[in-house]
């Protein structure tokens, strides 16, 4: 009687383990469906007109700084800007 509940464990440990084809056919449709359903309840977000402006503002002044840094005069790296900058960076 010990032995066969001992077995019977066992059996029911390898099922949780490795579960029948039908129940990991269930457990994809599920999966799946529960991805379809998010997806289709979610929606994207309007931007207020304030935060696209704002983002506009940020991207244009981020170019102009990427563009200022092509001038012939000015330094490409960051840490060329200035001296002490270069001589930490290169101590490490």
């Amino acid at each position: 009687m010990c032995l066969t509940a001992h077995t019977d464990r066992w059996t029911l440990l390898a099922r949780m383990r490795n579960p029948e084809p039908d129940v990991k056919k269930q457990r994809v449709a599920v999966s799946l469906l529960l991805i379809i359903l998010t997806a289709a309840l979610s929606y994207a977000a309007e931007l207020q007109p304030e935060t696209l402006e704002a983002w506009n503002h940020h991207v244009e002044k981020a170019k102009a700084r990427m563009n200022s840094r092509l001038d012939v005069g000015s330094h490409f790296l960051w840490v060329n800007e200035e001296p002490d900058r270069v001589r930490r960076v290169r101590r490490g």
